[in-house]
């Protein structure tokens, strides 16, 4: 007997769309649960300056940044974290 094996591909029927990459189960999010993603997306394309390094990069390249100064700053390359205050 053979199994089924799950390729990993949404299925049509089951209300699966992809917004840019991202996999949305219409049936489970609802309108409002799209609509926030959709808008994170969004908010992640938008870039900014960052106040430490005075560098500009994406919104979504923030967390990344972030967690490369936090280990340097655990290695002992860096004397004190730089936060990132959000406006």
């Amino acid at each position: 007997m053979h199994e089924r094996v799950d390729s990993g591909r949404p299925d049509r029927r089951a209300g699966v769309r992809t917004v840019r990459g991202m996999v949305i189960r219409s049936l489970a999010l609802g309108v409002a649960g799209k609509a926030v993603l959709v808008a994170w997306q969004e908010r992640k394309k938008e870039e900014l300056r960052h106040p430490f390094l005075g560098e500009s990069l994406s919104f979504g390249l923030v967390v990344h940044v972030q967690a490369q100064l936090l280990a340097r700053h655990l290695r002992g390359d860096l004397d004190g974290y730089p936060a990132f205050v959000w406006k």
